[in-house]
């Protein structure tokens, strides 16, 4: 009986497995989209293995491919073992990680460009090294980061994620973080993780950083690129053990004198600010090998810069003037790039320095062969040097004035293709003081400024804009240069007198003609039907002209006229005269 007894639990027991693994065969098929249970007879081994749920197809494909499984096979947690190294599944179109847990034997995580908005546990991920999960739908930093016990490197870029508030609590072998392109409004003071070695906030609207900057004293790598900075915090200048400082398109205009603090600081990336000075201080910073200072709005650089033991210098599109001659003396630095400033002469050392490369291209240098400038450049045999093409304001003004108008004229500006660039005319412009008269295309050589008075001084200024295509990505500049002329308007002209003039306008000439007394000024009439001259309208008009023939004619008959008039006067008289002689003879 008591055989019989056991004989039969053993047969319970071993239908009841027999019934549970069926029932999770079936539903495992189910989830694998197939049509109704599948019933199969299993191994009662194997009946005490558990399934693994999975419920993003997407993931579950991958896993099973990752850990060398068929197609339709199901996945148990013992099989997520072989899941191990590293798992990249980017831009699959992952959004639910559940399942994934399980993989405890994986170090490198990529999960880039996915949908994946929330995190699993990840307690037992305890080999679990490098986490990547950028451009993906995370709005703030997942907990379950915060317990990984080997996790180094956390990338998040790209995410709307708008809050850290928790992040004090993150792994203490986490040494990097990268929140590029995030949505972070501020960046807390609570952030106090000594450990952090590599911070990336770029492309965040902080504004500004946190004056608790103090409580990452073992930060060594800063980017903060992007962030709408105005000013750094005194706190910034504290963190002697930064070696890389990225503050590149913000709108920081000044850095103080702090900055000499910053011992240990080798690469300081300054690009796209409004800085219009760096201070003397910049020297003291012993450890700077490369300085990077494009398009700000520098008019100098400090003599002192020199002491740094700078190795590379890029202040590219400044309004830089005067090339600093302590450079030429530097035994360290190899490479300067002051392409797009306002540099018009060279150090007179600078035939000794012993740079490796030199770019100063849309300058203002006079590169003409056989000039001092160009002669210095081509005493650099061992440096590559480029100074081709350089910028120049318009030249050949000239000014053409009239009593009531100037025309200024000049010889086009220089434009063509470069092997580092493209030059072109952009356009030209006229002012009066600083006025603009007018802005005119880049074919035009001068420009006429009328309705001027007369005898009156003008100062005006033509301007070059030029549209500049540089560097390895065509980027594109526009740069301005300009020259002046003055001009004085010429006396205003007498009046001209016209027939028919009055009397005012002509008095108003210089007359060689004699004047004539009023009283021989008689008034006139040429017929019944013509109205009375107006007084002095003789002396206004112009006597009639006659051709010299018509003269000859009136003459002779004039003087046929007297001569017959003559000679019948005398005969005339002579027979007066007979008879009265012959009638005093008769008496």
């Amino acid at each position: 009986m008591k055989k019989l007894i056991s004989i039969l639990v053993i047969l319970v027991f071993a239908g009841t497995v027999f019934i549970a693994s069926v029932q999770a065969e079936s539903n495992i098929a189910q989830n694998e989209n197939q049509p109704g249970a599948v019933v199969t007879a299993v191994p009662i081994f194997t009946t005490l293995k558990a399934a693994v749920n999975i419920p993003d197809p997407n993931l579950k494909a991958l896993l099973r491919d990752a850990a060398g499984m068929q197609s339709g096979q199901i996945m148990y947690k013992e099989d997520m073992k072989y899941v191990s190294g590293i798992l990249d599944f980017s831009g699959q179109n992952i959004e639910n990680l559940e399942g994934l847990q399980h993989c405890k034997n994986i170090e490198r995580l990529n999960l880039n460009d996915n949908n994946i908005s929330s995190m699993v546990d990840m307690n037992g991920m305890t080999n679990l090294e490098f986490i990547s999960f950028d451009g993906n739908s995370f709005t703030k930093l997942p907990s379950e980061f915060y317990y990984s016990p080997k996790l180094h490197t956390l990338s998040m870029r790209n995410n709307p994620i708008t809050s850290v508030s928790d992040a004090y609590y993150m792994s203490g072998s986490l040494i990097s973080i990268d929140l590029t392109g995030c949505e972070l409004t501020a960046f807390p003071p609570e952030f106090t993780y000594h450990q952090l070695k590599e911070l990336f906030l770029s492309g965040n609207p902080i504004g500004a950083l946190s004056q608790y900057m103090t409580s990452l004293s073992g930060l060594e790598i800063l980017h903060a690129d992007n962030c709408g900075l105005t000013e750094l915090p005194e706190s910034l200048y504290e963190m002697d053990n930064l070696r890389e400082l990225s503050l590149a398109g913000n709108n920081i205009s000044s850095l103080s004198a702090s900055i000499k603090k910053l011992t240990k600081l080798e690469a300081l990336n300054l690009l796209n600010n409004k800085l219009t000075e760096l201070p003397n201080e910049i020297q003291s910073m012993q450890s700077l090998k490369y300085l990077i200072l494009d398009n700000n709005r520098l008019t100098s650089l400090p003599m002192q810069i020199a002491n740094a033991p700078l190795e590379y210098l890029s202040a590219r599109n400044n309004a830089i003037a005067i090339f600093p001659y302590t450079l030429c003396q530097s035994t360290k630095i190899q490479t300067i790039d002051l392409m797009l400033n306002n540099i018009t002469e060279l150090p007179y050392i600078f035939d000794q320095s012993n740079f490796s490369y030199i770019s100063l291209t849309f300058n203002r240098l006079d590169i003409t062969p056989g000039s001092a400038t160009r002669s210095q450049l081509d005493s650099l045999g061992g440096t590559t040097v480029k100074y081709e093409p350089q910028l120049t304001a318009p030249t050949g003004l000239k000014t053409d004035a009239a009593h009531d108008s100037v025309t200024i004229s000049w010889d086009a500006c220089p434009t063509g293709m470069y092997s580092t660039g493209a030059l072109h005319v952009d356009s030209y412009k006229v002012y009066l003081g600083n006025t603009l008269l007018e802005e005119l295309p880049s074919s035009a050589q001068s420009y006429t400024h009328s309705g001027l008075s007369p005898e009156t001084n003008y100062d005006y200024t033509i301007a070059v804009r030029y549209w500049i295509e540089h560097g390895p990505h065509n980027v594109n500049e526009y740069r301005s240069l300009s020259t002046s002329i003055s001009a004085t308007t010429l006396k205003e002209p007498l009046p001209t007198p016209e027939p028919g003039a009055s009397a005012e306008v002509a008095s108003a000439v210089p007359s060689e003609t004699t004047d004539t007394a009023p009283s021989e000024t008689a008034q006139s009439t040429t017929g019944s039907d013509e109205t009375e001259a107006s007084p002095g309208a003789e002396a206004a008009e112009l006597p009639p002209t006659f051709p010299i023939w018509a003269i000859i004619v009136i003459c002779v008959v004039g003087a046929a006229i007297l001569s017959i008039g003559g000679f019948f006067g005398w005969r005339t008289y002579k027979k007066r005269k007979k008879k009265a002689k012959s009638g005093i003879n008769n008496q």
